[in-house]
């Protein structure tokens, strides 16, 4: 046996209270040679090192005045979690100190050797092997047993005293594997083996597995069909397939057999098709027959079915409980060809030099053949029949409803649809075509945009000639003429007023409003009241003023005082105010041109601040001169402020 010294180099610490021992913590393979040192603080005296379980008999080396080593040959495994490696020193005050470290030993296995398969069978081999160190066969072993083939590998595991040996079932038959094997021991290692050599083997033949088997009916005749075996099924070379089948009714021994060279995968039975009968399949190869594949076929009776009518099926396997459903399809008893006319919808259109044939999908109830794909004819009717070229495109899907012809010139085409089955082409379906070019095809769009258009701005202008009324009143409302009554000039009456400066008020929400401009002509005699007949109105966009005649009519007087009597004067515009029903606004006249000898009459001004409007004193508002002076200028009534009527009392 060859033991291994293990030199590990390691750091120790300069200001440590107590020994120090290392390695530490290490996992050791047990037969090794290995040396500890012990690394004492300064000032202590070392006294001895061992190791527990070992004999203490073993000196250590003085390496330096601080450092010690002890070299021991470990041949005994860590029983309990480790073995402890201990170091005692003495400090100056002759005081005992230890300390240590903890190492595991334990068993580093070889691999086995010699792997062999003593046992081969079918679906199961069995494995031996044998140990270089005889002390294994003493160890309780656990041992994995990997198997590869093509892609695919699984582990097994086994244990036991001294294993050497394993068995692997579930392979199949006449297949080859690959087999490794690596151990370990349950209670000391700590790490698996190496694996051991691959062993290369081949489990024997056994008989094939059971054939999947399907029929076909045709009438007279009975065809059976089953899959080709793979290798992993037939576990070797198949050599033939039997055949037997008799009425379901009939004794065993009248059966009927029949053996089909190993190259086919069919018979066919000529039978009376309105009995049934059983008929079983098997595979045989060097080591014999399959188990038998077995199929039931139907009570048939061409009396009740119809060619061309599609059937529903399905397909179950018989087991011992209920049977299973295997598949559910749909099929014809005899498939015969659809008649013409079949593309009730067939429509085309231009795409540029390309014609496009459609068509909506064929339903089941149309179809007494299963549709397989569909083609397209088409021939120019320009040319005559010895020079007719017939082109044609097709598809093989289906569910397909187009086929486009291409690059065909202006003139006449004839196209013809047909549908591909198995017993032909059938459902023929025509129409002509006759292709315009692409500038008759404009100009028919833009005339087509073009009565598009026209309708819809009559149509349009229909509804707003009869809707005219509500659209002028929702989108251009009708603006009011302002109404000039007999009070626009009212009596004082005994209130006194409170003029509203609209203008000074910048962040009110009052609209400041263009005031109306009254003009007094100086040479005009003044009567008492103002003539409505002469007087001349002037309306601009600023609001109503009044201007001078070419020929200016006698003078309006105003009246200097405004009394009760005033109201049985004739109506005039000057003399009144706008209708309000909250209250009537009487305008005054505002600052009067200075020396024009109006008193002045105390009334309360309103102003604004951004709250609202706060009122304030200090504003005054003129009246008419009672005395009825003429001046030398027209006088200007500027309505600058809206006086507020307010209570005598």
């Amino acid at each position: 046996m060859v033991f291994i010294q293990t030199l590990v180099a390691v750091t120790g610490k300069e200001n440590s209270a107590e020994p120090e021992v290392y390695p530490r913590d290490r996992i050791i393979k047990v037969g090794s040679n290995v040396t500890f040192c012990c690394v004492l603080p300064a000032g202590q005296t070392f006294e001895r090192m061992y190791v527990t379980g070992y004999s203490t008999n073993v000196d250590a080396t003085k390496i330096s005045n601080r450092t010690y080593a002890l070299t021991v040959h470990l041949t005994q495994t860590t029983s309990v979690i480790c073995t402890n490696v201990k170091c005692k020193a003495r400090t100056q005050q002759q005081e005992s100190t230890d300390n240590g470290a903890c190492a595991l030993i334990g068993f580093y296995m070889f691999a086995p050797e010699g792997v062999t398969a003593s046992t081969v069978n079918a679906r199961n081999v069995s494995l031996e092997w044998s140990w270089t160190v005889k002390r294994y066969n003493n160890l309780n072993i656990t041992c994995q047993v990997n198997v590869r083939h093509g892609g695919t590998d699984a582990t097994s595991e086994d244990f036991g005293v001294g294993l050497a040996s394993a068995v692997l079932t579930g392979l199949m038959p006449k297949w080859t594997y690959n087999a490794s094997v690596r151990c370990r021991t349950m209670e000391h290692s700590w790490k698996w083996s190496e694996w051991s050599t691959a062993l290369v083997f081949q489990t024997r033949g056994d008989v094939p597995d059971a054939l999947d088997v399907w029929m076909q009916m045709k009438k007279k005749q009975i065809t059976i069909f089953w899959k080709m075996l793979p290798d992993n099924q037939s576990h070797g070379h198949i050599i033939d397939y039997t055949v037997t089948w008799a009425k379901k009714t009939t004794e065993t021994e009248r059966r009927n057999t029949t053996t089909v060279d190993h190259n086919e995968q069919r018979v066919v039975l000529s039978v009376d098709t309105t009995d049934q009968y059983l008929v079983t399949v098997t595979a045989r190869n060097t080591n014999g027959s399959s188990s038998p594949s077995t199929i039931t076929t139907p009570h048939f009776n061409p009396e009740n079915f119809q060619s061309g009518l599609r059937y529903s099926f399905s397909i179950s396997a018989c087991t011992q409980a209920a049977p299973v459903l295997l598949e559910r399809g749909e099929g014809y008893v005899w498939e015969e060809k659809i008649q013409d006319g079949l593309f009730k919808t067939l429509t085309w259109k231009q795409k540029g030099s390309d014609v496009e044939v459609s068509w909506l999908p064929i339903s089941p109830t149309e179809q007494s053949a299963f549709i397989q794909g569909y083609i397209l004819y088409w021939s120019d009717n320009n040319n005559d029949d010895s020079h007719n070229v017939v082109f044609n495109v097709s598809t093989d899907l289906p569910g397909a409803t187009s086929l486009r012809a291409r690059d065909l010139k202006i003139g006449s085409y004839r196209f013809t649809v047909k549908a591909q089955t198995a017993v032909g082409e059938c459902g023929t379906t025509s129409l002509t075509v006759t292709l315009n070019s692409l500038t008759d095809n404009l100009i028919t769009a833009t005339f087509i945009s073009l009565v598009a258009v026209f309708s819809l701005l009559s149509l349009v202008t229909v509804v707003c000639y009869r809707h005219w009324a509500c659209i002028k009143q929702n989108v251009y409302p009708p603006i009011p003429k302002p109404l000039l009554t007999d009070k626009w000039l009212k009596s004082m009456g005994g209130h006194s007023c409170r003029p509203l400066y609209v203008d000074q008020c910048p962040h009110s929400e009052v609209e400041v409003l263009d005031i109306p401009v009254l003009l007094r002509d100086s040479g005009a005699p003044d009567k008492g009241h103002v003539g409505h007949k002469n007087a001349s109105f002037a309306f601009t966009q600023k609001g109503y003023f009044n201007q001078p005649l070419k020929n200016p009519p006698p003078p309006a007087l105003i009246p200097t005082n405004v009394t009760p009597a005033l109201e049985g004067l004739p109506s005039s515009p000057f003399r009144g105010v706008f209708p309000n029903p909250s209250y009537n606004l009487i305008m005054q006249p505002g600052d009067p041109p200075a020396g024009s000898g109006p008193e002045l009459r105390e009334a309360t001004c309103l102003e604004c601040d951004p709250d609202g409007y706060q009122p304030h004193s200090g504003s005054d508002t003129s009246v008419l001169n009672p005395t009825g002076e003429e001046t030398e200028s027209p006088m200007a009534c500027v309505f600058t402020y809206v006086l507020l009527p307010q209570s005598t009392s």
